[in-house]
């Protein structure tokens, strides 16, 4: 399964490539699933996060948040903020099918995409989260340094568009 990184942000921690299975497992979160190799405090350890069994959103990201001591884990169409600070908080995003995520260190803020909409993170954890942007589903599709690019399909029309939405921590879409 291809991890997608996105690393913009400074962090406490260091994400941990190749072969973990020798590292103590966090537990109880899953006995199976995405496994995730850390190194925070002086500790490496393995993070499991539970296979949600959906069939949308099957893409893995990780990436660093405008909160040094968080990361930011995209996996099974869930996504989950990762505070890496003892005790280790897990904290589920409230999205449908997470697909994607882009960074916008300047406005230190990252955005999370979902099937229909976007939640964006700031310093301080989830700034807001977007009303339905599409009626059927949306797709990333690249950004600039102030907007999120994204293409949404329409069912009624049957058809697609791209479209340019603005992002800021204090304005929520």
């Amino acid at each position: 399964m291809q991890r997608t990184k996105i690393l913009d942000f400074p962090a406490n921690y260091r994400l941990l490539d190749g072969d973990v299975d020798d590292l103590p497992r966090l537990a109880p979160l899953s006995p199976d699933g995405l496994a995730v190799g850390i190194s925070a405090d002086g500790r490496e350890f393995v993070l499991v996060l539970p296979d949600g069994g959906g069939e949308y959103g099957a893409g893995v990201f990780l990436a660093s948040t405008p909160d040094p001591d968080t990361l930011l884990v995209g996996a099974f169409g869930e996504a989950y903020l990762v505070t890496l600070t003892d005790p280790i908080q897990v904290k589920g995003l409230t999205c449908f099918a997470a697909s994607a995520c882009a960074a916008f260190p300047k406005k230190g803020a990252l955005v999370v995409v979902d099937f229909l909409g976007l939640t964006c993170i700031g310093a301080q954890g989830v700034a807001w989260t977007s009303s339905h942007l599409s009626d059927d589903v949306i797709r990333f599709v690249g950004q600039d340094d102030d907007n999120i690019i994204l293409n949404t399909y329409s069912a009624p029309d049957a058809a697609w568009s791209t479209n340019r939405f603005p992002i800021s921590l204090e304005t929520p879409l």
